[in-house]
Protein backbone atom coordinates (compact mmCIF):
# COMPACT_ATOMS: atom_id res chain seq x y z
CA UNK A 1 0.00 0.00 0.00
CA UNK A 2 1.36 3.47 -1.10
CA UNK A 3 2.73 5.83 2.02
CA UNK A 4 0.13 8.27 0.79
CA UNK A 5 -2.61 5.65 0.83
CA UNK A 6 -1.77 4.57 3.82
CA UNK A 7 -1.46 7.86 5.63
CA UNK A 8 -4.78 9.07 4.64
CA UNK A 9 -7.17 5.67 5.38
CA UNK A 10 -5.41 3.90 7.99
CA UNK A 11 -7.85 5.38 10.58
CA UNK A 12 -10.91 4.99 8.82
CA UNK A 13 -10.08 1.58 8.14
CA UNK A 14 -9.30 0.50 11.68
CA UNK A 15 -12.98 2.14 13.16
CA UNK A 16 -14.44 0.11 10.30
CA UNK A 17 -13.04 -3.49 11.24
CA UNK A 18 -12.63 -2.87 14.93
CA UNK A 19 -15.60 -4.71 15.36
CA UNK A 20 -15.38 -7.33 12.58
CA UNK A 21 -14.07 -10.85 14.08
CA UNK A 22 -13.62 -12.44 10.97
CA UNK A 23 -12.05 -11.44 7.59
CA UNK A 24 -15.03 -11.96 5.74
CA UNK A 25 -16.66 -9.86 8.35
CA UNK A 26 -14.06 -7.09 7.68
CA UNK A 27 -14.43 -7.22 3.86
CA UNK A 28 -18.45 -6.95 4.21
CA UNK A 29 -17.72 -3.89 6.56
CA UNK A 30 -15.42 -1.94 4.10
CA UNK A 31 -17.69 -2.46 1.11
CA UNK A 32 -20.73 -1.76 3.29
CA UNK A 33 -18.92 1.52 4.01
CA UNK A 34 -18.19 2.14 0.26
CA UNK A 35 -21.50 1.33 -0.88
CA UNK A 36 -23.28 3.95 1.73
CA UNK A 37 -20.85 6.46 1.32
CA UNK A 38 -19.36 6.67 -2.13
CA UNK A 39 -21.76 7.33 -5.44
CA UNK A 40 -21.02 5.54 -9.18
CA UNK A 41 -20.28 8.57 -11.55
CA UNK A 42 -19.34 8.55 -15.19
CA UNK A 43 -18.44 11.86 -14.89
CA UNK A 44 -16.18 11.90 -11.69
CA UNK A 45 -13.87 15.12 -10.81
CA UNK A 46 -10.26 14.91 -11.82
CA UNK A 47 -8.14 14.21 -8.85
CA UNK A 48 -6.29 17.41 -8.03
CA UNK A 49 -2.44 17.35 -9.05
CA UNK A 50 -0.15 15.19 -5.88
CA UNK A 51 -3.05 13.91 -4.47
CA UNK A 52 -3.44 9.90 -3.69
CA UNK A 53 -6.29 9.09 -5.91
CA UNK A 54 -7.83 6.09 -3.40
CA UNK A 55 -7.97 8.74 -0.70
CA UNK A 56 -9.56 11.67 -2.71
CA UNK A 57 -12.20 9.30 -3.74
CA UNK A 58 -13.29 7.43 -0.19
CA UNK A 59 -12.91 11.00 1.65
CA UNK A 60 -13.26 13.43 -0.39
CA UNK A 61 -15.75 13.52 -3.63
CA UNK A 62 -16.82 10.28 -2.71
CA UNK A 63 -17.74 9.47 -6.59
CA UNK A 64 -16.35 7.32 -9.12
CA UNK A 65 -16.52 4.37 -11.77
CA UNK A 66 -15.81 0.64 -11.53
CA UNK A 67 -11.77 1.79 -11.09
CA UNK A 68 -12.08 3.73 -8.35
CA UNK A 69 -14.85 1.45 -6.23
CA UNK A 70 -12.03 -1.57 -6.93
CA UNK A 71 -8.52 0.53 -6.05
CA UNK A 72 -10.74 2.07 -2.94
CA UNK A 73 -11.50 -1.82 -1.65
CA UNK A 74 -8.17 -3.31 -2.45
CA UNK A 75 -6.43 -0.44 -0.73
CA UNK A 76 -8.46 -0.63 2.23
CA UNK A 77 -8.28 -4.50 2.35
CA UNK A 78 -5.30 -4.16 2.39
CA UNK A 79 -4.58 -1.74 4.97
CA UNK A 80 -7.32 -4.42 7.20
CA UNK A 81 -4.93 -7.22 6.55
CA UNK A 82 -6.64 -8.85 3.98
CA UNK A 83 -5.20 -10.03 0.55
CA UNK A 84 -6.29 -8.18 -1.94
CA UNK A 85 -6.03 -7.62 -5.58
CA UNK A 86 -8.30 -6.38 -8.51
CA UNK A 87 -9.16 -7.59 -11.72
CA UNK A 88 -10.51 -6.63 -14.88
CA UNK A 89 -11.55 -7.73 -18.45
CA UNK A 90 -13.05 -6.74 -21.51
CA UNK A 91 -15.80 -9.08 -22.77
CA UNK A 92 -15.72 -9.70 -26.56
CA UNK A 93 -19.66 -10.03 -27.52
CA UNK A 94 -21.76 -8.88 -29.76
CA UNK A 95 -24.09 -6.31 -29.05
CA UNK A 96 -27.91 -6.64 -27.99
CA UNK A 97 -30.84 -3.99 -27.15
CA UNK A 98 -32.59 -5.06 -23.78
CA UNK A 99 -35.95 -3.82 -22.86
CA UNK A 100 -35.65 0.29 -22.11
CA UNK A 101 -33.14 0.60 -24.58
CA UNK A 102 -30.29 -0.22 -22.98
CA UNK A 103 -27.12 -2.09 -24.65
CA UNK A 104 -25.33 -5.25 -23.51
CA UNK A 105 -23.22 -7.78 -24.89
CA UNK A 106 -23.66 -11.19 -25.40
CA UNK A 107 -21.14 -13.51 -24.34
CA UNK A 108 -20.70 -17.13 -25.41
CA UNK A 109 -18.26 -19.78 -23.97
Amino acid sequence: VPASTALGLRGLVTRLTADAPTPYDRAAALMRHLSEHCAYSLSSPPVPYGQDVVVHFVLRSREGACDQFASALVMMCRLAGLPARAGGAVLRGRPAVAAFGRSFLKVRN
